[in-house]
């Protein structure tokens, strides 16, 4: 991403309604792993620090944050999130079968080559590993947004499970979320679209008001989306595990 967004995201992360709920979604499902305290956990383009702020409180000691732009170490450090390394996850140097779990959480949207992050990540995760993988979907959506996070792509959930399932990993759960505001914000990105609007980052467009509301309709979609399987959402996300390969 641009490095003017590291400059908008990492006073917003702690509390804008995109980060706080999200973060709940991924705590579901790390609680749901039973990771032990001390498990070796992978967060792929921290960023600003977000789910390493999640990783802290839920009192994991051995996580590692991961980035390929040097902003992100001097933001996480700032902010006393934990360690960063940095890097490209497509020429990495972890050992196989390294890490317990790993978070890649809309991040291979900006790598130009997914396949071979994708093959990267299995090499690196333990046979028993977990994977958290979310990703924008829908090329409707497509905006000002995308154009500075430089990302290469918005995906539809199958041709995101194809090319994980090509990588051999099992695909243990998926579906779209975020899909009871997919209108707003297509409508929202159209308008400043056609009129050109200025807007450099939907995460900018923010106050008390529509941080609360929009806070209580993403949770309440988080809660009902694994259920509801809605055709259509903002994002998708997928929880992997390996697939276990017979000699």
């Amino acid at each position: 991403m641009e490095n003017d967004v590291f400059e908008i995201e990492s006073p917003t992360e702690e509390k804008h309604w995109w980060f706080v709920v999200r973060r709940e979604l991924f705590k579901s499902y790390l609680n749901k792993f039973k990771l032990d305290s001390n498990a070796k956990i992978l967060d792929i383009g921290s960023a600003s620090g977000g789910n390493l702020r999640l990783l802290k409180n839920l009192g994991f000691k051995n996580y590692l944050g991961f980035d390929i732009n040097p902003l992100s170490k001097k933001f996480i450090e700032k902010k006393n999130l934990g360690n960063v390394v940095i890097g490209d996850i497509c020429k990495n140097n972890f050992p196989d079968n390294n890490f317990d779990a790993i978070l890649a959480t809309d991040v291979i949207e900006h790598i130009a080559d997914d396949n071979l992050a994708l093959k990267e990540m299995r090499r690196i995760i333990k046979d028993d590993g977990k994977i958290i993988i979310t990703a924008p979907c829908f090329s409707i959506l497509w905006n000002k947004h995308d154009d500075i996070n430089m990302h290469h792509r918005r995906y539809k959930i199958k041709d995101l499970r194809a090319i994980i399932q090509q990588n051999n990993f099992e695909i243990v759960e998926s579906y779209y979320f975020n899909f009871l505001l997919f209108i707003p914000i297509l409508f929202f990105r159209k308008i400043t679209k056609i009129f050109k609007l200025t807007i450099r980052n939907d995460i900018s467009v923010n106050n008390n008001f529509f941080n609360f509301i929009f806070k209580i309709i993403f949770f309440i979609d988080i809660k009902i989306s694994k259920f509801l399987k809605p055709p259509f959402g903002v994002s998708a996300l997928l929880i992997c595990v390996p697939k276990k390969i017979i000699k």
